[in-house]
């Protein structure tokens, strides 16, 4: 497409060829570009930006479709009513008026107000083979029971930690003696306590030795007519042997706070107590008649 034509009139100027600036449409018409002059004739003077048009008076403009107050308030009413819909847009509330086509479409993020009621047995197992299941370096705890669908093989097979349920009823009478010989038990450098009766057959010559010891100790416990203490508690006492080396009887009790009518044994002046076995390690005390002289003569083996 050419813009801009010649205009050829050569019979009435000297300029046979003057060039008009136009624009050519699309159906081969020239629109001629026109331009105005505000000069006075003598002068060329062409409206521009830096030229512009110069107007005086008054002018009332209200031509049909031109803004007014009343028409500004019918386009606010528009403007409403498209905000209405952007906001339905914002929240969920639209209306497709049409099907959309089949295929995939991309619609954004949409909120779904139900679904249809699905039951995972009416789905289709997704998976062809079973599922591997890692434990992640831990365990797996199974809620239920578990069933196992085929025998497992034969040999070893390790299948962790199990909970057995019921155990038959077994008695050691009913086992095999696992050891051919008698079993050697250690007491690790202590000692063997057995609960119950031990049966001992005698064999050989048992030789029966008295026990021994080689530590005591002699004192001398003034004589009184008030509770006197003979001696006192020790766990160590072996055996004790008490005098009366004294000119009136002492009541000894075996125990605390001895008395005339609270005593184990009545010694004469000069009598002599040997505990009996198994002997008694707890506190000795005594008490003399009236106004005795003299004292009790103990000896504690231990």
């Amino acid at each position: 497409m050419t813009d801009n034509v010649t205009v050829s009139n050569s019979a009435i100027s000297d300029n046979p060829d003057i060039p008009v600036r136009t624009t050519q449409t699309a159906d081969n018409k020239h629109i001629q570009h026109m331009r105005l002059d505000i000069g006075d004739g003598a002068a060329e003077s062409l409206v521009s930006d830096l030229n512009p048009l110069p107007v005086s008076g008054t002018f009332t403009l209200n031509p049909a479709g031109l803004a007014t107050e009343a028409k500004q308030t019918v386009g606010n009413t528009s403007l409403s009513n498209l905000d209405a819909k952007t906001t339905a847009c914002n929240t969920g509330a639209v209306t497709i008026s049409t099907a959309l086509p089949a295929g995939n479409n991309n619609i954004g993020d949409i909120d779904v107000a139900t679904l249809p009621s699905v039951t995972l047995a009416s789905q289709t197992n997704p998976f062809s083979s079973a599922i591997p299941v890692s434990d992640n370096g831990g365990s797996i705890t199974v809620d239920g029971t578990v069933t196992i669908g085929t025998a497992l093989p034969a040999g070893t097979n390790n299948i962790g930690d199990v909970d057995v349920l019921t155990l038959p009823s077994v008695t050691l009478a009913s086992q095999g003696n696992p050891f051919s010989s008698a079993i050697p038990v250690s007491d690790n450098g202590g000692s063997i306590t057995v609960d119950g009766t031990v049966a001992a057959t005698q064999s050989g010559t048992w030789s029966v030795a008295t026990a021994t010891y080689s530590s005591s100790a002699v004192s001398s416990v003034t004589s009184a007519a008030t509770n006197t203490v003979l001696l006192a508690s020790n766990a160590s006492r072996r055996q004790a042997v008490l005098y009366n080396d004294c000119d009136k009887t002492v009541y000894v009790k075996l125990g605390s706070t001895a008395s005339s009518t609270s005593f184990s044994y009545r010694l004469q002046p000069n009598q002599t107590l040997e505990l009996p076995t198994p002997v008694y390690t707890g506190a000795i005390d005594g008490i003399w008649d009236s106004s005795p002289t003299g004292s009790m003569r103990v000896t504690e083996i231990t």
